[in-house]
């Protein structure tokens, strides 16, 4: 049956007759992954970027939701069932979870499609082989590594995992609906706010890598789950939008202080660190091996 064709994928990292997956796993090679003892693994976090790239999150298949069907993977992990390491980012995969993550997410993404096998096929045709690996150009990304955009955000990420934690209360995600009354309570959102809750809500589809078509379908859905990894990128996925809201955008580190000053009152931004001169001699010499290099 298509079923066991495709769970034949779980056993062992074995290649299965299903279609696509020889283009599967070439692909999962490509990704930000090492060969671990002859064993492909990646990081919790390469998988996310990797699901986003390939459209399968969607409001009732979360990254949350997607990390709670891992925990069905790796079985024999003791720590399967602490809420401090269900989202992980830092959490190994090898190439056998990996297939079978990939199996038990097309599963539950298509249930309207008929047998696991049909499901998976569609996952991979529809998602995967179109998508993975065709990394965008993302301009706003490349601005926050900036050193002094990374400077604001370092200063600030401790109070952002310490306001998550605090408003989880023992969950292990929070609501969208729960992000929007913190962003209330701290006025960002909503009268005399920056943002509307529009843009919070744009936002947070736009950095689950939705096409904007589903936007609108979504405005109200405001029960889908967030994780630390998410709520920290929606508050600077805000700043992206003052960019088109200010007459004369402002440098993107000032407009992460504005947003922070906000949501951080009291926390001071400590100056800039100012960068470390290389010693002369060090600078005369690399002026000499990039003249030879040229000759």
């Amino acid at each position: 049956s298509p079923e066991d064709r495709t769970m034949k994928a779980v056993s062992g990292g074995q290649r299965v007759s299903t279609p696509g997956s020889s283009s599967l796993i070439r692909l999962t090679e490509n990704q930000e992954g090492t060969l671990v003892e002859n064993a492909f693994a990646m990081s919790m976090l390469d998988f996310w970027k990797f699901a986003k790239d390939c459209r399968i999150p969607d409001p009732r298949l979360t990254l949350a939701e997607i990390d709670r069907v891992f925990m069905l993977v790796d079985r024999n992990n003791q720590e399967r069932n602490d809420l401090a390491s269900i989202h992980n980012p830092q959490k190994k995969l090898v190439y056998r979870h990996f297939l079978e993550g990939v199996v038990r997410l097309a599963d539950f993404k298509y249930k309207d499609l008929k047998g696991t096998g049909d499901r998976l096929c569609h996952c991979l045709y529809q998602n995967i082989l179109p998508f993975a690996c065709q990394d965008k150009e993302d301009d706003f990304k490349a601005k926050l590594e900036t050193p002094e955009a990374r400077h604001v955000i370092d200063t600030f990420d401790p109070h952002v995992r310490e306001l998550f934690a605090a408003r989880c209360a023992g969950k292990d995600a929070l609501s969208l609906r729960a992000v929007l009354e913190i962003l209330k309570e701290k006025k960002v959102v909503g009268e005399g706010g920056k943002f509307a809750q529009s843009d919070v809500v744009d936002s947070y589809y736009r950095l689950m890598n939705l096409d904007t078509v589903f936007i609108p379908a979504n405005r109200t859905n405001a029960d889908v789950e967030l994780i630390l990894e998410e709520f920290s990128e929606l508050l600077l996925r805000l700043t992206e939008k003052l960019e088109t809201k200010e007459k004369k955008p402002q440098p993107i580190q000032t407009r992460l202080k504005d947003l922070y000053a906000l949501m951080f009152p009291s926390v001071p931004l400590p100056p800039m660190p100012k960068p470390t001169k290389k010693p002369a001699s060090s600078q005369r010499r690399l002026s000499r091996e990039s003249q030879e290099c040229r000759e």
